[in-house]
């Protein structure tokens, strides 16, 4: 194979396909959906492998889960298109790291059943290089994006600082009750969501969203060149 075959990507073609799969739009559960975007990565070519098959995981592991980095990981294995599920467990992102040509992708599902159109993200916000799967059996729909045209590095700056501010302020009272009969203390743990409390007019609604078709085809050209590209308007 040469190298140009050997570095060719292909999630960028079979990413759009996925709005119209109508077996995508009849997942009843989270695990149900990973199934089946599973499935599809089987159709379009991919393989699956193991954690253990990745030598240098470790490494891999801290630059897809890095909140800086807005492009994609340079593909320095031997695989050239494959997929692991879950590489880190099923509470860490990514739910599918996939080795595209020459270059490694974070991808993660989201799946809801409310009316809603936003993803529940509990513990993780939206990772600047992740692309983000979202289907939802309320609206019989699926979109998707990349994290970096939702959320910019500098808001996911502010929210790391909110954390760690609160992270500080847990301390400090929890030093206030050393020697509590119990043992009672503050555990502060970050959470983030979407709403309107501090932003009017914020775009909750992924699938009504007048940027939906412009986050979808950055999100494609960003699997097409593996690099930044010019995101529309988070």
């Amino acid at each position: 194979m040469n190298v140009m075959a050997r570095n060719k990507r292909a999630l960028w073609e079979l990413f759009p396909k996925l709005t119209t799969a109508r077996d995508m739009l009849q997942a009843h559960t989270g695990r149900d959906f990973e199934d089946r975007l599973d499935a599809a990565m089987h159709r379009g070519g991919f393989s699956r492998l193991q954690p253990d098959d990745l030598d240098d995981w470790r490494r891999i592991k801290a630059l897809v889960q890095d909140h800086e980095i807005g492009g994609g990981i340079p593909n320095d294995t031997q695989w050239r298109k494959h997929f692991v599920y879950q590489p880190a467990g099923s509470q860490q992102y990514p739910d599918f790291l996939v080795m595209d040509g020459d270059v490694i992708f974070g991808i993660e599902t989201k799946f809801s059943k409310a009316r809603s159109g936003k993803p529940v993200w509990n513990s993780g916000h939206p990772r600047p290089s992740g692309i983000y799967v979202y289907a939802c059996a309320a609206h019989s729909d699926l979109t998707f994006f990349r994290g970096a045209d939702v959320l910019s590095p500098s808001d996911v700056r502010i929210l790391h600082e909110g954390i760690e501010a609160m992270a500080a302020t847990a301390r400090e009272h929890n030093l206030r009750l050393s020697g509590q009969p119990r043992g009672f203390h503050i555990y502060p743990r970050a959470a983030y969501q979407q709403g309107r409390q501090f932003t009017k007019d914020a775009d909750l609604n992924f699938f009504e969203s007048p940027s939906r078709s412009e986050l979808e085809a950055s999100a494609v050209e960003f699997l097409r060149s593996g690099f930044h590209t010019a995101a529309p308007t988070a």
